[in-house]
């Protein structure tokens, strides 16, 4: 049997896959202060309580942005002692979103889960989500009958990452709402897997 790949499938690289907007955020929450800007170009950042600084570039156009962006990331993942690339983004997209680490309930073979337990997970999440969603909006013991339609717009918010090496384990992303946001989304009440930043 052949396997086909494919040039855009690739495993996580952070320098390409977190965009300076998702390690803005990060640092915002984590507590880090902009202490010096120029638009489009670059930001510098310092944290007092960590006792550093980095910068991080904006612009893809020069040469020097991915070495910039690379050196801003390690610096974080020194700081905060991350020391896989899944860490490191699950701490950084931990920003902007709550996140669900969901293993199957089923022994692997080569990291692999038989089709149809894959989709019986899926569709479980979404159960799980839509639950949540409507227990966060309207508090009771059962949830039963038509649904609120914030859940069901908040249901098409939730993403899927990644399987994470190791053992069928699927990441969950339930963005919080943009600070400037005006559409009213439910939050999930309750603990969400998150390392302190």
């Amino acid at each position: 049997m052949s396997v086909a790949q494919r040039d855009d499938a690739r495993s996580f690289q952070p320098a390409n896959d977190l965009s300076p907007a998702a390690i803005e955020a990060f640092l915002k929450v984590a507590g880090w202060e902009q202490v010096d800007k120029r638009d489009g170009v670059f930001a510098v950042w310092e944290s007092e309580r960590e006792d550093a600084s980095l910068l991080l570039p904006y612009n893809r156009a020069y040469r020097d942005y991915r070495a910039r962006l690379s050196d801003a990331l390690e610096t974080i993942a020194d700081i905060y002692k991350l020391t896989s690339s899944e860490a490191l983004e699950l701490k950084i997209t931990g920003a902007q979103s709550d996140i669900l680490l969901l293993r199957a309930d089923q022994p692997t073979i080569d990291g692999s889960i038989p089709l149809e337990e894959a989709q019986g997970l899926l569709s479980g999440v979404n159960q799980m989500m839509l639950a949540a969603a409507c227990s966060a909006i309207r508090p009771r013991a059962s949830n039963r009958g038509r649904k609120p339609e914030a859940a069901a717009e908040f249901l098409k918010e939730v993403r899927m990452g990644h399987t994470m090496r190791g053992s069928f384990v699927i990441t969950i992303y339930a963005r919080h709402d943009d600070p400037g946001s005006r559409n009213h989304r439910p939050r999930m009440s309750g603990r969400s897997w998150r390392q302190n930043p």
